[in-house]
């Protein structure tokens, strides 16, 4: 997602291409303008993301191909180039962040701020946010970098390629290709083994995101064997990428597994539009390389930084009135910050000016990281720098961790049955007259009924189910049908118990409105039947 421009002839796929550039942009588009919600229908944007892991393989295996097969490939050049290429536009976006948490967040949001900028610059956002974006975790909607875990990815990738391809090309280069197509294959067959019983671990890590890079490398390798193609096919190859990726986008249905197979429209559409532009000019190649989108692809790393920050602050401070002109607004702004760090801080930064001025960055990049690690242990220390608020505000704060935490206790477990999930709540040596029960709403209010039965001088029986809204006859999809089995064993319970007089239903009641609830264990409410209600 983050390679930097090739240069050459288009025989040479070395030299530089404005469509590949033109390519970029349609993936950031995808991305930006889908975060800010500004293409109706527009449910798969986000696969943007794997279009740049397109053109990100195929140009970095171009690179280090040639350059072993030349000898002029050095392991220690490469990585200079990728921190020249990465760095300064990432500091840049993570200084504004931190800049602009220090004056908006809370302490405590300061300082999971603070910890997500120190994992994000060691390229390991990736497994942080795989352990705690989750439904006792943290938001997604509100995680300021988030979008970092696609770096992490990357970088995790070219950690271990570069050291592979080297030591194939050198050793066993007859073997170069079928290894990655191999390591390709494994790669997809692991997303789509994964995808339904570990999504959060297959979306966010490099095992099962591989197969995407790789197919950009892949895309090099056919584009190697220089085959004659005429010029009708080439244009057809480049309007069938291009039309694979704009369906990818309106045919998304939430009930799709993502990466999964669904991905692989945008993966092979990706890599058809830029095999279709090798060797000759297509109508495709010429329109990506039109001059706002090749401007708009050359900006679109700090564009991708960028965006998503800005989407977030926006979002937590129009928390009621987020409408259509102030997200066009955020995504105008997005454009300038982004043209502002493209010019000012990444383009002069990449400028080679020879081993002095590399040794100089290492140094300033070695500084940035102190500097990151600094700003975190100042957090951690001081407690997100509480001295930025009034007393009374950091008093009020302190409420905001007052919440029951997650336990296993009264929760349903199917596989020993309700009797034995149950747990018994008020006051003692009374026969439980109530049945209260519902999803982690029910939980996170366990304490509070249970010292309102004992107000009372009554008990009752408590039970809950994450996220299963407490309803019968209905399925909440992907649970594997647990809801629908806890709530018709509880109301069995009910009706079968002489003793319970009241039964209390607890949930938040919003797995209707995100048409998660359906007549089916195996299928959501179809885009007809969300408009139709």
């Amino acid at each position: 997602m983050t390679e930097g421009q090739s240069s050459g002839s288009r025989a040479q796929v070395s030299h530089y291409r404005p469509d590949i550039d033109g390519l970029r942009a349609i993936a950031v588009l995808m991305v930006v303008l889908f975060h800010f919600d500004l293409v109706p229908y527009a449910e798969a944007g986000f696969l943007g993301v794997d279009v740049f892991f397109v053109i990100s393989g195929f140009l970095i295996t171009s690179i280090i191909v040639n350059g072993t097969r030349t000898g002029s490939f050095r392991l220690g050049s490469f990585y200079a180039k990728r921190i020249r290429r990465l760095a300064p536009a990432l500091l840049a976006t993570l200084t504004l962040t931190l800049c602009a948490g220090a004056v908006w967040l809370f302490p405590v949001d300061f300082q999971e701020l603070t910890l997500q900028a120190l994992v994000t610059q060691f390229y390991g956002s990736n497994f942080y946010f795989w352990g705690n974006v989750n439904y006792f975790g943290l938001s997604a909607d509100s995680v300021y970098l988030l979008h970092t875990w696609s770096l992490a990815v990357e970088e995790q990738f070219y950690l271990v390629y570069p050291v592979a391809l080297l030591v194939i090309v050198r050793t066993i280069p007859r073997l170069l290709w079928p290894l990655l197509w191999t390591a390709a294959v494994a790669s997809f067959l692991l997303n789509l083994w994964l995808v339904g019983e570990k999504p959060e671990a297959t979306f966010y890590l490099l095992p099962t995101r591989g197969w995407e890079l790789l197919a950009g490398a892949i895309c090099y390798q056919i584009v190697e064997k220089k085959y004659d193609h005429s010029q009708r096919a080439m244009e057809g190859l480049g309007l069938l990428g291009l039309g694979l990726i704009v369906i990818s986008i309106f045919a998304f249905e939430q009930d799709y597994s993502v990466p999964g197979s669904f991905a692989a429209l945008s993966v092979v559409g990706g890599a058809a539009v830029i095999y279709s532009g090798t060797h000759r000019e297509t109508f495709v190649s010429k329109s990506l390389g039109l001059g706002l989108l090749v401007y708009i692809g050359r900006i679109s790393y700090p564009l991708y930084l960028v965006h998503w920050p800005i989407d977030v602050f926006a979002r937590s401070y129009f928390p009621l009135d987020y409408g259509l002109d102030i997200r066009a607004a955020m995504f105008g702004l997005s454009l300038g910050v982004a043209s502002l760090i493209y010019h000012f801080v990444e383009s002069p930064i990449r400028r080679p000016k020879g081993a002095s001025h590399s040794r100089g960055l290492l140094v300033v990049y070695a500084l940035s990281l102190a500097g990151t690690i600094g700003v975190f242990l100042i957090s951690e220390a001081t407690g997100g720098l509480p001295g930025r608020f009034p007393a009374e505000v950091l008093r009020m704060m302190e409420y905001a961790e007052d919440h029951t935490e997650s336990s296993v206790e009264c929760g349903y477990d199917r596989e020993k049955g309700i009797a034995a999930s149950l747990c018994v709540i008020g006051a003692e040596e009374t026969e439980p007259t109530w049945m209260i029960y519902g999803d982690s709403h029910a939980w996170a209010a366990r304490t509070l009924f249970d010292e309102w039965l004992k107000g009372r001088g009554e008990s009752g029986r408590f039970v809950y189910r994450n996220s299963c809204a407490p309803v019968t006859g209905l399925y909440l999809f992907g649970n594997q049908s647990i809801c629908h089995r806890f709530n018709e064993e509880v109301v069995a319970l009910v009706l079968e118990s002489e003793q319970t007089e009241n039964v209390l239903l607890v949930s938040t009641w919003r797995q209707a409105i995100a048409t998660r609830l359906s007549d089916s264990p195996t299928e959501m409410i179809s885009a007809a039947e969300r408009i139709a209600l």
